[in-house]
């Protein structure tokens, strides 16, 4: 359908006009500083400034066309009621985006199209800009066709929701780094922060003194490595919320930290959930020397490791200087990356953090109700992505490829001996080991003492691993085996949707795990 530029304008304007007329002020919530704050001549300014976790953003207009701005000033003011401010910033600018790579007439089609028209519009011209795209333009389109739902704009009305909901977007996962592995810090590193701390906190004991943005950094640590806490809820403790207490007869000093839900949604949005945690009594005197510190300087600690941007929203100096760790969100991300990076030689993020401590916890047995009371989830289905066959579903893909080292088992040692080409030449024919996995031929891999035709486990499956199996002492076969059936657990991945450990993609994945362990062992035979 070929848009008549002047004919939506005019049906935008007629819309516009049945409206209530926008408000010159809007007010609206700081979850950082949980202040009010006011935006002045919000109906007619084109930049505007918001405070989003203690830093000054700006929501820019002046690069939309004027019919746009009109428009789009109606769409923010809808947003303010229903997102936070740095949603509200992901939203404005991802719709932004979008109208400068395609045009005004993304936010005038509506106006004059029917919605079969509208969905093959979407599909025909909008999808191919979300897909080279980022996500926040998908978000901000979706979002914008909400509003026009919820007001009756154009082809669209309030029983259209579902209808928008329908117009597919580019293919996302949203937990894409948790199913892979790539959202965790790996063991050693995690051991590594354990040690560190483990050391920090003795050197204290005997009498060591620290600066105090090193105390500060280390205690950034422990939060985020024990607790799992997120930038915006560490830096918004405050003196109160720390409580020391000395244990009867022993005289040891234990330290309990409130913290608060963050991201809360629905009917919990604006509440406060309290969640009390009890520092680590290995770690304790890290926490009760900044404690010390803190108390006895006025000044804020110098944070060497951060260089304060240039857009930080001053407005809210004081609240952050009166809070525990007098830090702003984004300060403290930047600080463990940089502390991480320093002893890791790697920066880990606060998040990577969470997400490892989730981890730990299911691999812990931790029930699903007991890991989102712990991350703070107001629903149980959240933390469901940390649960799978042991660990999660796609740790285990990478797992069955045999590529990813992060959360490997240990595999049973092996301590049948190696058969040469000879010896398994020479052996009678049912009892030299072969077949076919999935249509994937298997050549001679070893001999079996109990005989192919009296075993009654599959003979491949479950030959490697088996204690009657005598693996051959030839590493290019093995390898040549590892790498066929590793394409065929790629097709499960790609078109099956059942992983779990009694389907065909986790028997693979087992066998995948004891080839790769006969394969160290001939390479260590063969050294």
């Amino acid at each position: 359908m070929q848009l008549n530029l002047a004919h939506a304008k005019a049906e935008l304007n007629a819309a516009l006009a049945s409206l209530p007329p926008a408000p010159s002020d809007i007010r609206y919530f700081d979850p950082y500083s949980e202040r009010v704050f006011t935006l002045e001549n919000a109906d007619r300014s084109t930049r505007l400034q918001l405070a989003v976790n203690g830093r000054s953003e700006f929501v820019d207009l002046e690069d939309m066309p004027e019919f746009a701005q009109h428009i789009h000033r109606r769409f923010l003011g809808w947003c303010f009621g229903r997102y936070a401010p740095e949603a509200i910033l992901k939203v404005h600018r991802g719709l932004a985006d979008l109208v400068f790579r395609l045009g005004g007439e993304v936010v005038l089609f509506p106006f004059v199209a029917g919605r079969m028209d509208l969905k093959d519009y979407w599909y025909e011209e909008v999808l191919p800009f979300l897909i080279s795209g980022n996500q926040h333009m998908t978000v901000g389109v979706k979002a914008y066709l909400h509003f026009m739902c919820s007001k009756g704009l154009g082809c669209l009305s309030q029983q259209d929701t579902h209808f928008v909901r329908s117009l597919r977007g580019p293919h996302t996962r949203l937990y894409r780094s948790v199913e892979l592995g790539e959202a965790f810090v790996p063991d050693d590193d995690q051991a590594a922060v354990v040690r560190y701390l483990d050391e920090f906190a003795a050197d204290l004991k005997k009498g060591t003194s620290f600066e105090r943005h090193v105390v500060q950094d280390a205690v950034l640590l422990a939060i985020s490595f024990e607790h799992a806490m997120r930038p915006i809820q560490q830096s918004k403790v405050m003196f109160e919320d720390i409580k020391i207490r000395t244990e009867p007869g022993e005289g040891a000093e234990t330290m309990h930290i409130c913290f608060y839900r963050a991201k809360q949604k629905g009917k919990n949005k604006g509440k406060k959930f309290p969640m009390v945690r009890k520092v680590h009594e290995a770690w304790t005197p890290i926490v009760l020397e900044y404690h010390r510190q803190r108390q006895t300087a006025s000044d804020s600690p110098s944070p060497s490791l951060y260089v304060e941007p240039e857009s930080v929203d001053r407005s809210n100096a004081a609240f952050t200087a009166g809070t525990y760790l007098q830090l702003k969100p984004g300060q403290i991300s930047a600080r463990v990356r940089a502390a991480t990076k320093q002893l890791l030689g790697q920066s880990r993020s606060c998040t990577a953090f969470r997400h490892s401590a989730a981890q730990r916890l299911v691999d812990a047995g931790a029930s699903q109700e007991e890991v989102s009371a712990f991350l703070g989830h107001s629903s149980l289905r959240t933390g469901g992505i940390y649960y799978g066959m042991s660990r999660n579903t796609v740790e285990l893909i990478n797992k069955a490829l045999g590529l990813s080292p992060v959360f490997s088992r240990n595999v049973r040692n092996l301590t049948n001996r190696l058969v040469s080409e000879k010896h398994l030449a020479n052996a009678p024919e049912e009892l030299q080991v072969s077949g076919s996995v999935h249509g994937m031929p298997v050549p001679k891999i070893g001999r079996c003492d109990v005989g192919i035709g009296l075993c009654p486990k599959h003979p491949v499956f479950s030959c490697y691993g088996c204690e009657d199996f005598h693996p051959l002492k030839n590493i290019e076969t093995h390898e040549q085996v590892a790498r066929d059936i590793r394409s065929v657990v790629q097709l499960f991945i790609e078109h099956a949707s059942d992983h779990g450990s009694a389907s065909p993609f986790g028997q693979l994945s087992e066998l995948l795990e004891q080839i790769n362990a006969v394969i160290r062992r001939v390479r260590g035979d063969t050294k």
